[in-house]
């Protein structure tokens, strides 16, 4: 079963798992001060700037959604169908590789 992450647990489990950085090789390459860096993986109530949710999401390349997680899918593949205010299953069968395809779907009862 998947357990939801909080937001200071998705931080921090994409600087450590995913690019292997410190909070100091992390604030170099951000601009942001370490130890807010650290205060944000430490702390559910964090008071994140807009300027340092861009700068996250950015550096990470994922959605500020995801960083939130208010979404698991990390990157909207199409932004247009954000536009459409989908939840995210539609949005994955919409971007899922199977039902672009269609070839395994009967269309007007041809077989």
């Amino acid at each position: 079963m998947h357990t939801k992450l909080t937001i200071p647990e998705r931080l921090k489990d994409l600087r450590v798992s995913e690019k292997r950085m410190s909070l100091q090789e992390l604030s170099d390459a951000t601009g942001i001060p370490s130890s807010t860096l650290g205060n944000y993986e430490k702390d559910e109530n964090i008071d994140m700037s807009l300027g340092n949710l861009i700068t996250l999401a950015n550096f990470y390349n994922v959605s500020t959604d995801y960083l939130l997680c208010r979404t698991e899918l990390r990157k909207h593949k199409n932004q247009s169908v954000s536009d459409l205010h989908l939840n995210d299953d539609a949005v994955q069968i919409l971007t899922d590789d199977y039902y672009l395809n269609c070839s395994h779907m009967k269309i007007f009862g041809n077989s």
